[in-house]
């Protein structure tokens, strides 16, 4: 039994692997030279289905699959994306594994954003100058020059990035969760939900504010950041 456990639940973090590696094929949000997807959603997921642990190792896997095949960034490309991922889905899973009901959920989100934008923030001023300066045309750019740039971009740049960007994959996250599991439950691949998660009305009205949420990043996102989406790019 346990084993049969064990290999449903490998089958389902796999697949949600391959989805999330799938959305970050499809399209990406751009900003300047920063680009982002949905794909913490979909790992968030995971997470919250089976706990941190899984979440992360998720995160790891779809990182990976981005590096050895459509990553134009490379390393930093990787650590940066497996950062802003792993901490999603580790914060979000954590909290959640001891708190599960309703309120849990929206908490653990909620939470796992708020650490996500910290620790992105602190990774763009201690990692990005390090890449500025070696993708920079001008050989006598420095680290410490780069890091003063990318200091005063913060409030304009990379802050209102990240928010959008975490808040974005939360919303969606909340969206997805339920139908998800539903469909998980009925092919028999998870166990039963447990009851607070069988409130439609309860569904239906953090479906509408997630729905509005998306909405009002998105306009945020485009009208005010002048943000695009690539499709079909790599």
């Amino acid at each position: 039994m346990k084993q049969t456990k064990d290999i449903k639940r490998i089958a389902v973090i796999g697949m949600l692997c391959a989805l999330a590696y799938l959305v970050s094929l499809l399209f990406h949000f751009k900003i300047s030279f920063l680009t982002f997807d949905l794909k913490d959603a979909v790992l968030a997921v995971a997470a919250l289905l089976y706990g941190p642990l899984s979440g992360v190792c998720a995160a790891l896997v779809a990182a990976l699959l981005e590096l050895v095949t459509i990553s134009d960034t490379g390393l930093y490309g990787f650590i940066m994306n497996f950062l802003a991922s792993g901490t999603f889905a580790l914060v979000c899973g954590l909290l959640y594994k001891y708190h599960r009901s309703f309120s849990g959920a929206v908490l653990a989100l909620v939470f796992a954003a708020a650490s996500t934008v910290c620790v992105m923030l602190l990774a763009n001023w201690g990692i990005t100058p390090y890449y500025l300066v070696s993708i920079a045309k001008d050989a006598t750019a420095t680290v410490s020059a780069q890091r003063s740039l990318v200091v005063s971009m913060i409030p304009t740049l990379f802050l209102p990035f990240n928010l959008c960007k975490s808040v974005l994959c939360a919303s969606v996250t909340m969206l997805i969760y339920k139908p998800v599991t539903l469909a998980l439950r009925r092919m028999g691949i998870v166990s039963s939900a447990p009851a607070h998660a069988e409130n439609w009305v309860r569904f239906a009205l953090t479906a509408v504010v997630s729905a509005l949420l998306i909405l009002a990043i998105l306009l945020v996102f485009f009208l005010r950041l002048q943000g695009s989406v690539e499709v079909f790019t790599h």
